[in-house]
């Protein structure tokens, strides 16, 4: 749901609305991602009144750090462990170092690249390491990788001034990249710094392949059209 992924404020009570009359745990789940301050409590009350086990509801438990989810959840996950599953955990653990901040959930998360996909995953350090991903060489789903880093980048606090770094090597030919030139030049006019647009003429004026003018009359390109309608 596009309008809960931006976190559009004003769709809150209408899920609300949905959730009243169905019961169903998905509004909840939509509502945790826009903090409504109703959700923690009425996941407690699930548990309370037993209509849902911690498992059901580990992200919302996630989200709002409720402490009293940690044991059970973490007793699930070692559960599957124990069971040599070999689902991947990383939703489930995610929510749990969210709740704990504990170092073993922290490596978990790293090692699976969970940070990549997701834009609401803010674990230490994710800027410097989606940073890492764009530079990596070429090779058997790097190129995927890159492109996800990219747009992944593009919606985090402090992400973009990583992205004008980088396009700005890319355009200057510093560094190679296997990001199309379309893609560039649309992020360069969204992002519309002018030492962006300065390396985005000269490789322009250098290639000569039209582009550019066209992308650069429209400043503020929908970003979250491109990052929405990319299937990671």
């Amino acid at each position: 749901m596009l309008l809960v992924t931006y976190r559009i404020k004003g769709i809150a009570n209408p899920l609300w609305d949905a959730y009243q009359q169905t019961s169903d745990n998905i509004y909840l789940r939509y509502l945790s991602v826009l903090k409504d301050e109703r959700v923690a409590g009425e996941a407690i009350n699930l548990i309370t009144l037993k209509k849902a086990k911690y498992i059901d509801l580990h992200e919302i438990f996630g989200a709002y750090r409720i402490q009293e989810a940690a044991h059970p959840l973490e007793a699930v996950f070692k559960a599957r462990q124990e069971e040599n599953s070999q689902e991947d955990q990383s939703e489930l653990v995610w929510s749990i170092y969210q709740i704990t901040g504990r170092q073993e959930y922290y490596e978990y998360l790293i090692q699976r690249k969970f940070y990549l996909g997701n834009t609401l995953i803010e674990v230490p350090g994710v800027l410097g390491i989606l940073n890492t991903t764009l530079r990596e060489g070429s090779g058997p789903g790097l190129d995927h990788e890159r492109r996800v880093a990219f747009l992944s980048l593009l919606s985090r606090d402090g992400g973009r001034k990583v992205v004008e770094d980088y396009l700005v090597e890319v355009f200057d030919e510093k560094i190679k990249s296997s990001l199309d030139t379309t893609l560039r030049y649309q992020i360069a006019a969204h992002l519309d710094s002018e030492r962006l647009n300065l390396a985005a003429q000269r490789y322009e004026e250098k290639y000569g392949n039209g582009l550019w003018p066209h992308y650069s009359k429209r400043r503020g390109w929908p970003i979250n059209d491109l990052i929405a309608s990319y299937k990671y």
